[in-house]
């Protein structure tokens, strides 16, 4: 697949590109939204079989790692299905699946490096326990931040190399490309579409805990999880397809 054919079948407005993005997601909605409910349910078991006694701080770490395990793989095949389609071409499920399977490892890896720099990036962004409120004019540039590492994962995906290896480059990748200053206008973009579900999570976590609810990460984070993991993922791998374009270095999937 080259460059240049797959940069045509890129549109440049963000309009379009977001309608190309969720129409790749519709080709597999069935398989995305089955993949989805099994990450919820894996996640449910989880959280109902960690004990009462361990601390709420590791508690919460255990669902996130459990919950970046099994959402990578929606995020896998989804920014396959997306990656395929703007190169003019279209798996099937089967093979969908088994793509996803070999690459998953590196997604997961590449999340994981994400989610470890976003831990500290949250509450800059006005998530979470802030002890310093200060620190909320740098709000903007954390929002930005969480929209550039959420293109970690879709850009392992999407990449040719080893998944070991691509764990890496996808996480440095989605630095470089997403704060080059071509970018930042449709970072911004990207970055309200990622920021506004942990926005509603941090809002149902403060309530749920007002209230006196029993499991509270679990019950306001992984059922908008599940809800938009696919749709997110097939939005934020059609940016990364994009912003490699605009900066001159697109590299579409090997099948």
């Amino acid at each position: 697949m080259n460059g240049g054919d797959d940069s045509e079948r890129l549109p440049s407005p963000i309009g379009q590109l977001v309608d190309l993005a969720l129409r790749a997601y519709r080709e597999h909605i069935g398989l995305y939204l089955l993949l989805a409910a099994a990450g919820f349910v894996i996640a449910t078991i989880v959280e109902f079989a960690i004990p009462a006694h361990v601390e709420e701080t590791v508690h919460e770490q255990i669902l996130e790692l459990v919950s970046v395990l099994c959402y990578a793989f929606v995020v896998t095949a989804v920014a396959l299905g997306v990656g395929t389609q703007v190169a003019g071409e279209h798996l099937t499920p089967r093979t969908l699946l088994r793509g996803a399977l070999y690459r998953w490892p590196g997604v997961v890896g590449a999340s994981l490096l994400a989610q470890i720099l976003a831990d500290f990036v949250l509450p800059a962004g006005g998530f979470g326990r802030l002890e310093d409120p200060g620190y909320l004019v740098l709000a903007p540039v954390a929002w930005l931040l969480l929209g550039a590492l959420g293109l970690a994962g879709p850009l392992a995906a999407l990449s040719a190399e080893l998944p070991l290896v691509a764990a890496f480059t996808g996480f440095g990748r989605a630095l470089l490309l997403s704060l080059r200053f071509a970018n930042i206008v449709r970072l911004a973009v990207l970055s309200f579409a990622t920021v506004v579900p942990i926005m509603l999570e941090s809002m149902l976590i403060d309530e749920l805990r007002r209230r006196g609810v029993a499991h509270v990460f679990y019950l306001a984070e992984s059922p908008i999880d599940s809800l938009i993991v696919g749709p997110l993922a097939a939005i934020q791998s059609i940016f990364a397809l994009d912003f490699a374009r605009r900066v001159g270095k697109i590299q579409t999937p090997r099948r």
